[in-house]
């Protein structure tokens, strides 16, 4: 490959992975506020794709920075370098050496932060995926137009590197790091606007204080309750829900996120709550017709272990769901039908749903998605970024995770 040709190859592809860090940065400060973007790109609760889990979790920030900023900055590198060899053929041997280097030392972060997302998170970002392949593909464009060995490039690289040190009459150096400095003045302004967007304000922070030092606390009955995380996390979950409340539906979806970004911090437990009078007494009227049979149809998947993948099932169309594909949903999320229809059938489903209802009447729950986090009722949908400045909130009024039984 020709170093013109491959030149230009390697912008285009860095002009993609800079696409691809751009939407990977927007999500990241959608977030902050409260909203998920991607949609099936970035996959679903329960499943094991995720990049809104790993984008808030701490793989997915380093040094202030998300690192989709820093994967923002870092193509612009390549692309600066990319350009440069391009339309600077005297320039173009050292251009691309260190372009090669760059890439490698990208491909070698990712095979870290690959780990991480697979040992720790064990969730992981498609779109980051997508970048780590953008990375190999720079690497490999660099070295072909480069025409010299890998063993080549790494003894010629220092020399190479210090041809871009800022220096007089060094044009081609104070391009690039003209382009590094004003992206990183540019994505640090917009992550810092758009935290300062985001955040609560301080009199809401005070609110959020206040409120979890004199609300009295109270204590979940979780047992037998489908859990995902340990009974020991230092914050403990256990959220209220109806399969056909909107806001429930994005409820799950946030702890999803939150679980996931979380590991070993967070304990999430799930109780039901249908507004239906059918099973559900303690409220003054059928709201969502056919959410009990729901709700007892999430606990007989539970008698099978099979609770949070007929959970997601059902949450994944909210009110618009059908109770005629509810067999056909059972059966697509592992469940074996005929223990499940008979469970439905000896009311074991429905009797759990009692005690759950009978445990929500007890803390005088009328409504939903009402989430008890750490002992205290929080009414309405908590949002990752809600999330954390909830947790900060909890430790600095020294609040331990609430007693279970």
């Amino acid at each position: 490959m020709s170093p013109t040709r491959g030149a230009q190859l390697a912008a285009g592809v860095s002009v993609l992975g800079l696409a691809i860090s751009g939407y990977l940065g927007a999500l990241h400060l959608a977030l902050v506020r409260g909203e998920l973007l991607g949609g099936p790109l970035c996959g679903a609760a329960g499943s094991i794709f995720n990049c809104h889990a790993v984008a808030m979790s701490q793989v997915g920030q380093g040094f202030g920075l998300p690192l989709a900023f820093w994967g923002v900055l870092g193509y612009l590198v390549t692309v600066t370098l990319s350009v440069i060899a391009w339309q600077c053929p005297d320039e173009a041997p050292r251009s691309l050496t260190v372009l090669a280097g760059v890439a490698v030392a990208y491909v070698a972060l990712d095979a870290a932060l690959l780990w991480v997302m697979v040992r720790q998170l064990r969730v992981l970002c498609l779109l980051c995926v997508a970048t780590y392949g953008v990375n190999i593909a720079l690497a490999l464009t660099a070295r072909s137009a480069a025409g010299r060995s890998w063993r080549q490039l790494a003894r010629e690289f220092p020399a190479a590197a210090r041809a871009f040190v800022p220096r007089p009459r060094a044009a081609v150096a104070w391009a690039l790091w003209g382009v590094v400095l004003t992206g990183g003045i540019g994505v640090s302004a917009v992550w810092v606007t758009g935290r300062l967007l985001g955040q609560p304000s301080p009199a809401m922070q005070a609110q959020i204080r206040q409120h979890l030092q004199q609300t009295p606390r109270v204590v979940v009955d979780t047992a037998g309750a489908p859990r995902l995380g340990s009974a020991a996390a230092p914050v403990q979950i256990v959220s209220f829900v109806d399969f056909f409340c909107p806001l429930c539906r994005e409820t799950a979806r946030y702890n999803a996120i939150i679980a996931a970004a979380h590991p070993g911090q967070v304990s999430l437990v799930v109780k039901m709550f249908p507004l239906d009078q059918a099973c559900n007494t303690a409220i003054a009227r059928t709201v969502h017709p056919g959410a009990c049979q729901l709700a007892a149809a999430a606990h007989c998947a539970q008698a099978q272990g099979k609770f949070w993948a007929l959970h997601d099932r059902l949450f994944a169309r909210g009110p618009a769901y059908l109770m005629a594909d509810l067999e056909s949903d059972a059966r697509r999320a592992g469940l074996d039908l005929d223990a499940f229809r008979q469970c439905l059938a000896a009311g074991d489903g429905a009797a759990a749903v009692a005690r759950d209802v009978a445990d929500a009447a007890r803390l005088q729950i009328t409504s939903t998605p009402i989430s008890v986090i750490n002992g205290v009722l929080i009414q309405g949908t908590v949002t990752p970024a809600q999330f954390e400045e909830l947790v900060r909130a909890l430790r600095d009024v020294g609040a331990a995770p609430a007693p279970v039984s």
